[in-house]
């Protein structure tokens, strides 16, 4: 993620809207912040450009019973695989050490808190725990298809027998040696 991308996000917690450019689609509109009126009584109103962020995050109706079994901590992990990470095609996603730290920075941008790799790691066992998501191999997961907004019935069908066929590995840290 691009400081410009940190920059965005910053700009719309602090003033509720974009503040700088970003990584996808932005719109831009002016916004009124105030008016004056000079000698003769005219009245002028002041405007201030700002952006937001386009798009949307498509979930399935199933998330919902999903979301009702979940801490908040696995649902905003959940939120940000689905939004930055997740490819909608293959439901599957990388997290390796650079999406973690991808994750600690924005939740720290976004809550003034810090959190461990350590602790998203164990968020992302609880979440394979749950069936949220599977373990391809290294680095790979799969989400259940469940959770995405597929329209497609074939496809949705044959992702769903493909993440069931995943045999999920039992570690999710570094194998140690004994």
């Amino acid at each position: 993620m691009s400081k410009s991308f940190y920059d965005f996000h910053r700009g719309m917690l602090k003033d509720g809207h974009g503040g700088g450019k970003a990584e996808g689609s932005v719109a831009k509109t002016n916004l009124s912040v105030g008016q004056s009126t000079d000698k003769k009584g005219f009245v002028s109103v002041k405007y201030k450009e700002v952006q937001f962020l386009m798009g949307n995050i498509t979930l399935g109706k199933e998330t919902l019973f999903a979301l009702m079994s979940l801490n908040s901590n696995e649902v905003r992990i959940l939120f940000f695989i689905v939004a930055y990470d997740c490819d909608k095609k293959s439901a599957q996603f990388q997290w390796g050490p650079l999406e973690s730290s991808n994750y600690e920075e924005f939740f720290t941008l976004a809550t003034g808190k810090t959190v461990g790799a350590e602790f998203v790691r164990q968020v992302l066992h609880s979440l394979r725990k749950k069936n949220i998501i599977k373990r391809i191999k290294r680095n790979k997961y799969m989400l259940n298809p469940r959770y995405l907004s597929i329209t497609n019935k074939s496809t949705a069908r044959a992702l769903l027998n493909h993440y069931h066929t995943i045999q999920d590995e039992v570690t999710l840290g570094s194998s140690k040696k004994l």
